[in-house]
């Protein structure tokens, strides 16, 4: 997961704003949430026999073709609800947050794991002290769209546990193990509690992380072997393992697949890369290059 503030690069889609008669019936109630249309909040239509998605392209280019929860690579996104639209797990006498079906900010791009029943579904829950808005933002009998978009005050006074990238700076919420699992380091628990809304650290993620993480590990190791039995010189090796970092250095652009987990490789790189090597001197070497690599980079 990481931060995005690309938005505002971006207009509202056609497809919503034209859709506003309806979405404000439904608001008010004038029409059932069974009227909300995923054509609508997808801009799904068709021109020439070819269908176009107007809401999820943008979406999708918006988050470099990434999953806005793993950063897995998906080109053709569900558009989720960050707040969902028709029920709330865990609040049973809550209707969804239907008034928002239509509401530009409230739309993220998202794998089909971390989106349905097995991921986020229609969980949502609130921090303790948060304030759970039940009602639309109907003022003198006119629908207020001002007061649905993410970053309201009284949407954020609900204080809820699952991040927002285009509000918070996710970044700082998370960590990575060894073995690829995703960890929560926040004081406040939202870290965590993001991990088990989207289910962050099922088994095919947890593999996927975990190949990144062998792979530059099995990288460095080829280097220090070749070194060790006479085949690189000390320079060769230099030169070899900085080119490494540099790769890895380019690995943690907001652009690439596990953005986030290449970040960490590279800032956490004594944990997760250096003591997985069973060699000590190789340790101590490397540690000595990555250590003049950081100098020569900041």
């Amino acid at each position: 997961m990481r931060s995005n503030n690309n938005r505002s690069n971006y207009s509202t889609p056609k497809k919503l704003t034209e859709n506003k008669d309806n979405w404000e019936k439904i608001a008010k109630g004038e029409l059932p949430k069974s009227e909300i249309n995923e054509n609508v909040y997808k801009g799904k239509y068709t021109r020439q026999g070819k269908t176009y998605y107007s809401v999820r392209d943008p979406l999708s280019k918006m988050y470099y073709n990434k999953c806005c929860y793993c950063e897995t690579i998906e080109h053709a996104p569900e558009v989720e609800h960050y707040r969902p639209k028709k029920e709330v797990t865990e609040e049973k006498t809550h209707n969804g947050y239907f008034w928002l079906c239509y509401e530009w900010t409230n739309l993220l791009p998202s794998c089909r794991y971390c989106n349905t029943s097995g991921g986020k579904g229609m969980k949502f829950p609130l921090a303790e002290g948060g304030v759970r808005v039940f009602d639309a933002p109907i003022e003198e009998g006119v629908f207020n769209t001002d007061r649905c978009k993410v970053d309201t005050e009284e949407l954020l006074a609900e204080k809820p546990l699952l991040l927002h990238p285009e509000v918070e700076k996710v970044e700082d919420y998370f960590t990575f193990e060894n073995n690829g699992a995703i960890k929560g380091i926040d004081g406040e628990g939202r870290g965590e509690a993001t991990i088990s809304i989207c289910n962050m650290n099922r088994d095919n993620l947890l593999e996927r992380r975990q190949n990144v993480i062998d792979k530059w590990l099995e990288d460095i190791e080829d280097i220090l072997l070749d070194y060790s039995e006479g085949e690189a010189t000390l320079a060769e090796v230099k030169r070899r393992v900085n080119r490494k970092l540099q790769r890895l250095k380019g690995s943690c652009d907001v652009k690439e697949e596990f953005s986030l987990l290449q970040m960490v490789c590279l800032s956490d790189f004594e944990r997760l890369i250096l003591n997985q090597l069973e060699n000590e001197t190789f340790k101590v070497f490397l540690k000595g290059i990555y250590d003049d690599f950081l100098v020569t980079e900041n």
